[in-house]
């Protein structure tokens, strides 16, 4: 029984032994035709590399908001140096939950909100440092104007949309933090001990057939070591904006209808939509940007980091707006002639709203007033904010933060603004709405019979100054 037990195992384990090595023999044939046949079709491809600086943005914007300790959305300098905005604002605007409010009335600046709140209720810095503000006119200064600052000269923008104890007097919407570029976190001297760049952008504007410029320059170094670095950043641009725009003014009116030529109202529609005033308004705007920016990083060890940095800002904006308005409202006091189908003295459409109005088929009511507004202004911000920022890691569970620093704010408003204004005969005047695009057609030509209404001449100076000394114990 032994002999026989022995037997057969010896037998099972010759024949294992053989399977094993046939299996690994054909395995090893299959992987050898497979390898050739791998390099084969490798020697028949063509390998393609792409490379981009958005991938860059992406991580670094990734990074920031894994890190932080509350909902944070960014975006750094790879996206700023490829955006064509003429300043920050046009950058931010492209961040989930931001909204900017353009400044078209040319008497604020281009303002943030963050969730539906409105810029009152957002805290602007740089570099964690307060930033001053010129508000609307020198006034309700806690609104930001993000149009003065030119984004190449920035490192990247952080959206803080909550609160946390790190950031004092935070905005209830949430707090914009800009920050300047750190020399030695430059992704260009990575490789290279020195850069520079200098671009020249044109634009050439239709309406007033002129052409404004843009330039854009940065030179960095750093040394052998890369423990200090330094750049020098200016932006200078000189440019000519022109649009034109229309708005038209509606309310609510009880209309009268003369149905059959008497002059007597036979019928009256209650709640009729009709326009009660239309401002047209050209607006040739020369803004002149010019941006400064400068800084010193010196970072000797992991512990230990540095930096001096320096930015000022000056946005002049010279603004012609010739708007001249046509006022209809008193004339909605008028009996409406619809006795002629061919030609009636209005049209109501099912919802309510007139899409067509002949003031010459109307008697009785008021004038119809047009009115001249010529506005000329110029005004003027400047910024200017530095300070010494260092980061000391004392352990690893607590490090410090000391940041020195001043800023300030300039501004200067000159306003020239006259208001000229004449009567005309209702009989001149066609509302039109039926197309596209609402239509008036008159005969103003004559600029005779113009009386002086008033004038307004505005200056405003604002000059503000802030100091910062804060110290802060990070424990982890």
């Amino acid at each position: 029984m032994k002999l026989l037990k022995y037997t057969k195992t010896t037998i099972s384990t010759a024949v294992a032994t053989g399977l094993i090595a046939t299996a690994a023999s054909m395995s090893s044939f299959a992987y050898a035709n497979e390898t050739d046949n791998k390099n084969k079709k490798a020697d028949d491809l063509e390998v393609i590399e792409v490379y981009g600086t958005m991938r860059k943005s992406f991580e670094g914007a990734i990074g920031v908001k894994r890190t932080a300790n509350t909902v944070v959305d960014a975006i750094t300098a790879e996206d700023i140096g490829q955006f064509s905005d003429d300043s920050i604002a046009g950058a931010i605007q492209r961040i989930p939950g931001v909204q900017v409010e353009t400044d078209d009335s040319g008497t604020q600046g281009d303002r943030v909100s963050i969730r539906g709140l409105g810029p009152q209720f957002v805290n602007s810095t740089i570099n964690g440092r307060r930033l001053l503000s010129s508000g609307t006119e020198a006034s309700s200064l806690r609104q930001m104007n993000f149009n003065v600052f030119p984004a190449n000269v920035l490192g990247s923008v952080q959206v803080a949309k909550g609160q946390t104890a790190a950031r004092p007097e935070s905005g209830l919407a949430g707090q914009i933090d800009l920050q300047t570029l750190r020399p030695l976190d430059l992704k260009t001297l990575d490789e290279s001990s020195t850069f520079g760049t200098v671009s020249l952008e044109g634009r050439y504007q239709d309406v007033t057939e002129e052409t404004g410029y843009r330039i854009n320059s940065i030179v960095g170094m750093r040394n052998e070591e890369s423990t200090l670095g330094g750049y020098v950043a200016l932006v200078y641009a000189d440019e000519n904006n022109a649009r034109d725009q229309v708005r038209v003014n509606s309310a609510s009116r009880n209309i009268q209808l003369d149905n059959d030529g008497d002059r007597v109202a036979d019928e009256t529609v209650t709640g009729v939509r009709v326009p009660t005033a239309i401002t047209m308004n050209p607006i040739r705007e020369t803004p002149e940007r010019l941006a400064f920016a400068t800084g010193i990083q010196y970072k000797p060890n992991e512990d230990l980091d540095v930096n001096w940095d320096l930015m000022y800002s000056k946005y002049q904006n010279d603004s012609r707006r010739q708007t001249p308005q046509i006022q209809m409202g008193p004339s909605y006091g008028s009996i409406f002639d619809m006795s002629d189908a061919s030609n009636p003295g209005i049209i109501i459409d099912e919802n309510n709203v007139a899409q067509y109005i002949n003031y010459g088929q109307s008697t009785g009511g008021g004038v119809i007033r047009s009115i001249l507004r010529p506005m000329v202004f110029d005004n003027e911000t400047e910024n200017l904010i530095t300070g010494v920022n260092v980061d000391y890691y004392i352990s690893d569970k607590l490090s410090s933060n000391f940041d020195l620093y001043f800023s300030s704010v300039n501004y200067s408003q000159d306003l020239r603004f006259s208001q000229i204004r004449k009567n005309f005969d209702k009989s001149q005047f066609v509302y039109d709405a039926t197309g596209t695009v609402p239509l008036v057609e008159s005969n103003m030509n004559d600029i005779d019979g113009y009386a002086y209404f008033q004038s307004i001449i505005r200056e405003i100076e604002l000059d503000a100054e802030n100091f910062g000394e804060p110290l802060n114990l990070i424990m982890y």
